[in-house]
C-alpha cells in the first residue's frame, strides 16, 4: 500500500537585518550563470546601464563595430521591439561605430548617442526608439541621424534627456587642433545651441587638450558639464538661463574642480536632489592612482563627509585605476564603481557606495567584499553603474555583462505552507554553506524513493542524495567529504530512470 505523504516546507519571510542577506545576481535574480547578457564570441566593450520605471535593466553597449541594445523583460534579455533579439544593432551602417551615450526616457524607451568613427566620418550620431522603429530626433526615419555632421572631427558624446524627451548631447569636438567641449540640444524641429538661435554658438569650454565629457540636464533642462581640460584638471560648468557659470554661479573663476596638476582623467557627473554637482574621477599622484569624488555643497567643493577635502580619495593603490561610473541613491549618497588593472594587465570590477560615514561595500559593512566580479578580464571592464529606488546598485560591463546588489537570503520567520504536489523545490541558490540556513542546500517535495545527483559543469558526479521523508539536504561536500569548490554544478532530481527537474546550482564561498 501506498504511503501518502504530507510534505511541509518552512518558507522564509526576508528582513534586511543583517549584511548577509544579499548577493551580486545577474537578471533572473537566482546566481550568476547567467551573467553574460549577449553571447557573440566577437569583441565588445563600452556597456551602458538605464532602469526603467519597474526597475528592470536596459543595456547599451559597443559589440565589434557596431552599437547595440537589450532590455530585460522579466525572463529574458530581448530588443527593443521584446520579441527576441533580431532588431538588436541600433547603428547597422557597417562602418565604426563607438564611444556610446545611452539614457531611457519617460516611457521608458531607449535613446543612444555614439561616434561614427568610420574612415571620413568621426561625427555624433543620435537615434531613439519610437515605440516601433529606430529613428532621428525629428521622429520620421534615419535622415537626421548625424548630429554634428562637420567633418571637423568628434569625440566623447555624452547624452541626456530633458523633461519632455528630447535629446541634449555634449561632445568633444576638433576646429583647426583645438579641442573643446561643445553642446546642442534639440528644440523639436531642429539641433540648436544654447541660446537656442541655431547651432553656431556650439562651444562651451575653452581649455584646450579637452576630453572626456559628461553631461547632466537639472529641473529647468539647463545642462551641467564635467570634463577633463588643459593642465589634465576636472572643469565644471553650468548653464544659469542667460550664461555659462562656475558652481558658485558667478562667472567662471572656478571652473577647475581638480585643480592638483596631477594627471586626472574619466570624470563622471551626477545631479542631487538641490541640483548640487557631484563628482567623481581617476587621477594619478606619481606614486598611485586614485578614484577621487567631490560634491558642491552650496559654498565649495567638498568631500563626501562634507568636511573640507581632506578624504577626496576613496580608494587608492599601486595598481592602475580607471573609468569610475558616479550614481546617487534617493538620499544623494554617492554610489562609485571602477576598474583596476593589476600587474598582469588582468582588470577587475570594484564598487564602493558612502553610508553617510564612510566608503563601504554593497552589504554595508567594511570593504571586504569591494570586488564585484573577480574573474579577471584582459580587455578592460568600462563599468556603468546604475542605483534603484531600493538603493540596490546595478552594474552593467564590457561583455556585455550585467549584475545586481538583491536580496537572497536573510534572518527567518517560520509560516508553514504545504507543497503543492508536483513541486521539487531547492533554495537557497546561490548557495554558500557558511551562510545559508542550516548549513544546508534543500531539496523539497521529492517524491518517495527519488534520489538527486549532484554534477559538475563537465558531468563529473560530485555527490548523490537519497530522499528521506520528502527531502535531501546538501552540505556542499563531495564524496570525499571535501567541500567543493565555488562555481556552478547541475543537478539532477531522478526516481528510477526517470528524470524529473534538472538545473544549476551556483556555489560561492
Amino acid at each position: 500500500m501506498k504511503k501518502t505523504i504530507c510534505l511541509i516546507i518552512i518558507l522564509f519571510s526576508i528582513y534586511v537585518t543583517n549584511p548577509l542577506s544579499a548577493e551580486w545576481v545577474d537578471g533572473d535574480g537566482a546566481g550568476q550563470e547567467s551573467i553574460d547578457c549577449y553571447v557573440s564570441g566577437g569583441p565588445s566593450g563600452g556597456g551602458s546601464v538605464c532602469l526603467d520605471t519597474a526597475g528592470k535593466p536596459h543595456i547599451s553597449w559597443q559589440e565589434g563595430t557596431e552599437i547595440y541594445y537589450l532590455k530585460w523583460n522579466g525572463i529574458a534579455w530581448v530588443d527593443a521591439d521584446g520579441t527576441g533579439q533580431g532588431e538588436i544593432n541600433i547603428s547597422n551602417n557597417g562602418g565604426i561605430s563607438n564611444q556610446l551615450s545611452f539614457r531611457l526616457d519617460n516611457s521608458d524607451n531607449p535613446h543612444v548617442a555614439w561616434i561614427d568613427d568610420t574612415p571620413g566620418t568621426r561625427e555624433v550620431f543620435y537615434l531613439k526608439w519610437n515605440g516601433s522603429a529606430w529613428v532621428d530626433a525629428d521622429g520620421v526615419g534615419q535622415g537626421q541621424a548625424n548630429v554634428t555632421n562637420n567633418g571637423n572631427g568628434s569625440a566623447s558624446p555624452s547624452l541626456g534627456l530633458d523633461n519632455s524627451g528630447n535629446p541634449h548631447i555634449a561632445w568633444v569636438d576638433d576646429f583647426s587642433g583645438t579641442t573643446e567641449i561643445h553642446y546642442l540640444k534639440w528644440d523639436g524641429a531642429s539641433w540648436i545651441d544654447i541660446d537656442g538661435a541655431g547651432p553656431e554658438d556650439s562651444q562651451v569650454s575653452n581649455t584646450v587638450l579637452t576630453n572626456s565629457s559628461c553631461l547632466c540636464l537639472d529641473n529647468l533642462n539647463y545642462p551641467h558639464i564635467s570634463w577633463v581640460g588643459g593642465g589634465n584638471n576636472i572643469y565644471y560648468i553650468k548653464w544659469d538661463g542667460s550664461a555659462w557659470v562656475d558652481a558658485d554661479g558667478t562667472g567662471q573663476g572656478d571652473v577647475n574642480v581638480s585643480n592638483t596638476g596631477q594627471p586626472s582623467g574619466m570624470p563622471s557627473l551626477r545631479l542631487d536632489s538641490s541640483y548640487n554637482p557631484h563628482i567623481a574621477w581617476e587621477e594619478s599622484t606619481g606614486t598611485d592612482d586614485e578614484i577621487r569624488y567631490l560634491k558642491w555643497n552650496g559654498n565649495s567643493w567638498v568631500d563626501a563627509d562634507g568636511t573640507a577635502q581632506e578624504s577626496i580619495s576613496i580608494y587608492s593603490t599601486s595598481d592602475e585605476y580607471s573609468r569610475p561610473s558616479l550614481y546617487l541613491t534617493s538620499s544623494d549618497e554617492p554610489c562609485i564603481a571602477w576598474e583596476i588593472r593589476d600587474a598582469s594587465f588582468e582588470y577587475y570590477l570594484y564598487y564602493q557606495q558612502w553610508d553617510g560615514s564612510s566608503w563601504v561595500d554593497a552589504d554595508g559593512s567594511g570593504q571586504d567584499d569591494i570586488i564585484v566580479y573577480d574573474f579577471p578580464s584582459t580587455s578592460g571592464v568600462d563599468p556603468s553603474l546604475n542605483v534603484d529606488s531600493s538603493g540596490n546598485p546595478h552594474i552593467a560591463w564590457t561583455g556585455p555583462f550585467y549584475l545586481k546588489w538583491d536580496l537572497l537570503e536573510s534572518t527567518p520567520t517560520v509560516t508553514p505552507t504545504p507543497i503543492p504536489e508536483g513541486v521539487i523545490l531547492v533554495y537557497p541558490n546561490p548557495f554558500n554553506s557558511d551562510k545559508a540556513f542550516g548549513g544546508t542546500l534543500k531539496f523539497k517535495g521529492l517524491p518517495e524513493r527519488s534520489r538527486v545527483e549532484i554534477y559538475t559543469i563537465s558531468l563529473e558526479l560530485v555527490k548523490e542524495l537519497k530522499e528521506e521523508t520528502g527531502e535531501a539536504s546538501w552540505d556542499g561536500r563531495n564524496e570525499a567529504g571535501s567541500l567543493v569548490a565555488a562555481g556552478t554544478y547541475c543537478y539532477l532530481v531522478k526516481k528510477d530512470k526517470e528524470i524529473l527537474k534538472r538545473g544549476k546550482i551556483l556555489v560561492r564561498r
